[in-house]
């Protein structure tokens, strides 16, 4: 007994958005749990341990929605997105992660997430690696900032040294 072939024009092509869709879904759920499981001082701020995994929690559940109503509408087609050369992505992709590693001591936390960010967004087809480095440059400083001020949580050095 032989497999029927694959019809590429058929359902077969929705299953991966939706399935996509459900696990991001199904992610923001568990992130959701998570966050539960946070203890919590009786007396705080506004701000606590669990203000950044809700965040998150937030924004995976918006994205999952969003791609679940596209995939249920059809709207967003597995084949519609050009994935180049897979080798050289997931490379790319291993490579932010390793400089990420390698950097993040020698540099401090915003310059090596930017080094990741530039190499991750190649990863996913990007040619312009000087706007990637500002991007991911900026994103991390926010998220140092507001892990420093906001929590009090020195999560790396960043490249202004000992002036915060």
């Amino acid at each position: 007994m032989s497999a029927a072939p694959l019809d590429p024009s058929g359902a077969g092509r929705q299953i991966v958005p939706l399935a996509l869709a459900l696990s991001i879904c199904a992610l923001a759920a568990a992130t959701f749990y998570g966050v539960q499981q946070i203890p919590t001082p009786r007396f705080g701020t506004a701000v606590g341990p669990r203000t950044f995994p809700l965040i998150v929690a937030v924004g995976l559940a918006v994205c999952g929605g969003g791609l679940l109503l596209q995939a249920l509408r059809r709207q967003l087609i597995a084949d519609e997105v050009e994935w180049g050369s897979r080798r050289q992505n997931i490379l790319w992709f291993v490579a932010g992660l390793v400089a990420n590693l390698v950097l993040i001591e020698l540099v401090g936390f915003t310059l090596a997430s930017a080094a990741m960010f530039t190499c991750i967004a190649r990863a996913f087809g990007s040619t312009r690696p000087v706007r990637d480095a500002m991007i991911g440059t900026a994103f991390a400083l926010v998220v140092y900032l507001a892990f420093r001020f906001l929590l009090g949580v020195n999560i790396g050095n960043s490249p202004l040294g000992e002036l915060w």
